[in-house]
């Protein structure tokens, strides 16, 4: 497909060591991140669409600003969104997941919580809050026909958590015919009755886990 260098949206560490009540946040982080990244080619989707084509097909994605942000609009988002064409939205934090499949994205890639559950605790609840617990790690059906994919990341530095290990995701795309009438009126909920050109296959790739080094002998 022809587009630019590559694109993304921001998460909360790009407000810095960022949580919704304000704590570490650094005034002008992202703005400062998203003209960078623009003067390297990089479109920064914050509340906002982009349609790229290959041919006869077209494929877009919806990017939102960060979830636990003052600037999070998803209704925003979707305003130029173009329903005859499949949607794939951007959420950082997969708490929004549920918002962007009702606005039309039949995926939604998340990431933020790097495979680890938040405990059911009421500690966790004011130092990490969490609205959908259940989303951690992988693939979830929204219903309706909708997905929701959550990386686990690739961390930085030492990781926290060994059993949690690195992920880098690979999506497929592949082209599908229109369905037949007969297959949208008696198979395709109502909202999905639109034509669907692209399907999108998810495969993760992990990294091997790294040998154990021999001991040194003194």
């Amino acid at each position: 497909m022809d587009g630019p260098a590559g694109f993304c949206h921001p998460g909360n560490h790009d407000y810095g060591l960022w949580h919704p009540n304000g704590v570490g946040g650094r005034d002008g982080m992202a703005d400062f991140l998203s003209d960078e990244l623009g003067n390297a080619g990089v479109v920064v989707l914050r509340n906002a669409s982009r349609a790229f084509f290959a041919g006869e097909s077209v494929l877009q994605f919806v990017g939102v600003d960060d979830y636990w942000s003052r600037l999070y609009d998803p209704e925003a988002a979707f305003d130029l969104v173009d329903y005859d064409a499949p949607v794939i939205g951007l959420s950082h934090n997969p708490d929004g997941a549920p918002q962007l499949a009702a606005l039309g994205a039949e995926w939604i890639l998340s990431g933020h919580t790097h495979g680890n559950p938040t405990p059911d605790t009421r500690f966790w609840d004011i130092v990490y809050p969490t609205r959908h617990k259940q989303f951690v790690g992988g693939r979830y059906g929204l219903g309706r026909g909708r997905d929701l994919y959550v990386n686990r990341g690739i961390g930085n530095k030492r990781r926290a958590a060994r059993e949690h290990r690195p992920e880098i995701t690979l999506f497929t795309l592949q082209a599908v015919a229109r369905p037949s009438t007969a297959d949208i009126a008696g198979l395709v909920p109502a909202s999905h009755d639109r034509r669907i050109r692209i399907r999108v296959r998810a495969g993760s790739y992990k990294p091997p886990r790294p040998t154990p080094l021999a001991p040194r002998r003194p």
